[in-house]
């Protein structure tokens, strides 16, 4: 992968900005995040794993905010069962509880949810052979802060992010935003040459509206080559023996 960014972006990577997405590129949280949103959605009586294709819905949303996931789930279920488990106009509290208790459980259950998530190898030795050759390397994620920093320093690797772009308690912050704001807070500086590394559209789409010029969308995680192909620069593959390909979709 180390190799594939270098001949992506030039060769030199020093003092080059590299923005990483955190679940479905840097880690696997799938069975983290599904073990929780059963668990969550049960306790309200919600049976989640009734829906046979329940785990690949919420695994194809893995990186958005908890909320929206929740939300599209209830609305999802109803739909389904042809009948309102909750009257339309509690979506809302409904939402932001099992959003909690979803949340929550990950700091209840800390050691056996990390257990759950497994680092990306490939992903993991290029970070650590870009902080060597002092590439400015910033995680950009929808996961809560403290989550984040828990996850990062399990694997041991908080100190070599210079920046953690992660919503903060009581804030709405989207990836967008808080993109937004590092950019205005950076600027010049900003104009160094900068990529975006991300496994979802979403991740894409946040590049381009904010005119970051390289953006890497990687197949291994969570989001299809089809849809990264829409917003992508470059869509990046693993084959066998932790091999990594890459092809430029556009300019």
């Amino acid at each position: 992968m180390y190799n594939a960014i270098k001949k992506i972006v030039g060769g030199d990577v020093k003092d080059k900005y590299f923005i990483f997405d955190l679940d479905g590129t840097i880690v696997n949280s799938a069975d983290s995040v599904i073990d929780r949103m059963k668990t969550s959605f049960g306790i309200w009586n919600l049976d989640a794993s009734a829906q046979t294709d329940f785990i690949e819905r919420i695994k194809s949303k893995i990186g958005r905010p908890a909320k929206s996931i929740v939300i599209e789930t209830i609305k999802y279920m109803d739909q389904v069962y042809k009948q309102q488990q909750k009257p339309i106009a509690e979506l809302e509290n409904l939402a932001n509880l099992i959003t909690g208790l979803y949340l929550n459980l990950f700091y209840k259950e800390k050691n056996k949810q990390l257990s759950m998530i497994y680092p990306y190898p490939w992903v993991v030795e290029c970070l650590h052979k870009l902080h060597e050759d002092k590439a400015e390397l910033i995680i950009l994620t929808s996961r809560p802060m403290r989550a984040t920093i828990l996850i990062l320093e399990h694997f041991e690797l908080a100190d070599i992010f210079g920046l953690i772009l992660a919503p903060q308690p009581f804030l709405f912050q989207t990836k967008e935003s808080m993109l937004y704001n590092l950019i205005l807070a950076l600027e010049p500086d900003l104009t160094k040459p900068t990529t975006l590394i991300g496994d979802s559209v979403i991740d894409m789409e946040v590049g381009t509206k904010l005119c970051i010029n390289t953006r890497i969308g990687v197949t291994w995680g969570y989001g299809s080559e089809e849809e990264l192909a829409k917003e992508a620069t470059h869509i990046m593959s693993i084959i066998q023996a932790q091999t990594i390909t890459f092809k430029q979709i556009s300019e």
